[in-house]
């Protein structure tokens, strides 16, 4: 009796394999390459972010207030334990009025701003020099202020922050374990999917 051919020579196998290695490696490059993986320097977003908590950012926008933003810090908008990149919370956005009240009230546009996300009992803002302060962003202008109103280095000290330096959103609080399985997760996957393709390919190879 005539054997039959195998489907899937041992040539056709490896340049599989290695096709399908090059697509699972373009997938990773690519989700890893839209995220940053660092670590919080300064205590400026507490009681959100600690030093040295864990940060997982999303790059590029779109950004909406109470977006915690991670950008680019020049040497006068950093703190001394702060780096290239910095985190702070959104609170105006391009073309907007932001006014800070002797009361420590924050005002968009003259609207009292509610955040949800400071701790109760958290002054919204303070002005350290005068008490008061009102600025008109550029139509490519954030207004940036740290979690902790009372310490935090922010817009309140170097103004308006450039959309250009934006660099993404933070992703999630602070948890060890959703950032290892972030970083961790893909490559697993994209393992397995190429150890079941190679298996299914020298199965079909085996046929015949």
């Amino acid at each position: 009796m005539k054997k039959e051919t195998s489907p899937l020579s041992a040539t056709t196998i490896f340049w599989a394999d290695v096709l399908l290695a090059l697509v699972l490696l373009g997938l990773l490059f690519g989700f890893y390459s839209a995220r940053i993986f660092s670590r919080v320097q300064g205590n400026d977003m507490f009681p959100t972010y600690r030093n040295s908590d864990f940060l997982l950012c999303k790059k590029g926008g779109p950004y909406e207030r109470g977006d915690i933003l991670c950008f680019r810090a020049g040497t006068g908008m950093r703190t001394d334990r702060e780096k290239d990149l910095s985190i702070r919370r959104i609170v105006g956005l391009p073309g907007e009025t932001v006014e800070i009240t002797p009361e420590g009230d924050v005002l968009i546009g003259g609207v009292k701003l509610e955040e949800s996300y400071l701790e109760p009992g958290v002054q919204a803002a303070t002005y350290r020099e005068t008490g008061t302060m009102k600025i008109a962003l550029g139509d490519a202008e954030f207004f940036l202020l740290g979690d902790d109103r009372e310490a935090a280095f922010d817009s309140r000290d170097y103004g308006p922050v450039s959309t250009g330096l934006a660099l993404g959103v933070s992703l999630a609080h602070p948890d060890m374990a959703v950032y290892i399985l972030t970083l961790v997760l893909p490559l697993c996957l994209a393992l397995a999917a190429w150890w079941a393709g190679d298996y299914g390919l020298r199965q079909l190879g085996r046929k015949g």
